[in-house]
């Protein structure tokens, strides 16, 4: 039945009293078939860990309110992200902190870069560090000292979570790459060894094992017995969830949805997921 003139008017009455709680209701009081979805996103490959960490369903929840969109994600680590964004396979892409985004940005590959959201990223290890690291102040330099200690065979050095092997694409994970990067601007002149440099050493399986993980992956498994975090808070240990479009994509939907992204309403939906900040302060 039409909504009459007087009922119209009250309703305006009532939004205009409530103001935006008002406008955040009539979203979520919406009934059911009002929330079913105009149209699919554009495809959009997303990094494991924003999806296991609760943002992808955040901000898939927000975008079929705010745009009546049923969102398209795929799966798969940062670097293969960014590869997909390349070949055009993926129109946008949501990935890790990771030096080949920038160079993919400096060639005109990807395009419409942003950061979304950020992650510290913390070094732990066995509570009875055997690498002799508890005193150090330069995360560069106690990696440097569990790269010595695996050498020597009382201690081992990998990326990902306890319990887990290290990352399966190795030294391009955005992980291994953020150790790299510290490798290779220590904080004195003293020349470090990388862990590249390592990699084809003998190491002891059964040595414990220290490594970097992010916060919202630590948050999300919970500590393991025996571990602690021995850097946490460094500002040269963060990395930011970042979305780009691919120069190859011809989804009309591309630049809406990356633009979405970077709203006050998407934003607004980190509050409250563990491990992750707005990039914007």
């Amino acid at each position: 039945m039409p909504e009459t003139t007087e009922s119209a008017v009250r309703r305006a009455l009532l939004m205009r009293t409530l103001g935006a709680s008002g406008i955040l209701c009539a979203s979520l009081c919406q009934p059911a078939w009002a929330l079913r979805p105009r149209a699919e996103s554009p495809e959009v490959a997303v990094d494991p860990l924003l999806a296991d960490t609760g943002l992808t369903a955040r901000w898939g929840a927000a975008m079929r309110r705010d745009l009546g969109w049923a969102a398209q994600w795929h799966a798969t680590p940062s670097r293969q992200v960014l590869d997909r964004l390349e070949s055009g396979e993926a129109e946008v892409g949501l990935f890790l902190s990771h030096p080949r985004a920038s160079h993919l940005e400096k060639e005109g590959l990807i395009h419409d870069r942003r950061k979304l959201a950020r992650t510290e990223v913390w070094l732990v290890g066995p509570a009875d560090d055997p690498a002799g690291i508890r005193s150090e102040k330069d995360p560069a330099r106690a990696i440097a000292q569990v790269l010595a200690a695996q050498a020597a065979g009382v201690a081992s050095w990998h990326t990902g979570l306890p319990g887990e092997p290290s990352a399966p694409q190795g030294l391009d994970s955005p992980l291994a790459q953020l150790a790299a990067q510290l490798m290779a601007q220590p904080a004195s002149a003293q020349p470090l060894p990388t862990p590249a440099g390592l990699g084809n050493k003998q190491v002891n399986p059964g040595a414990p094992a220290y490594r970097l993980v992010t916060q919202a992956a630590w948050l999300r498994q919970g500590q393991a017995r025996g571990t602690r975090v021995w850097f946490q808070g460094h500002p040269a240990l963060v990395l930011h969830a970042e979305v780009a479009r691919s120069f190859r994509g011809k989804h009309p939907g591309g630049k809406l949805l990356v633009d979405w992204l970077d709203r006050p309403l998407a934003r607004g939906t980190l509050r409250g997921v563990a491990g992750w900040q707005n990039a914007k302060g």
